[in-house]
């Protein structure tokens, strides 16, 4: 399971259950805190990876994000 999102210039980005961020765009520190502010005491579980998709799209920077069952 891992997070895959838009921002509002199109760049598109992973977050993993291991808390890696694959993203390269202009919001790049405000997706860096969001998940350095998050309890990452080993690999993220689903509801973990909830919380931080809702924090991520209050912060109003993302077009689009989604959760992916990679089973």
């Amino acid at each position: 399971m891992h997070v895959a999102f838009a921002d509002i210039e199109g760049v598109t980005g992973t977050i993993a259950p291991d808390w890696t961020i694959e993203y390269d765009g202009e919001f790049t520190d405000i997706t860096d805190a969001v998940v350095s502010n998050m309890d990452q005491n080993g690999n993220a579980s689903k509801e973990d990876l909830q919380r931080l998709m809702m924090t991520l799209y209050q912060e109003g920077h993302l077009e689009k994000i989604t959760l992916i069952d990679d089973t």
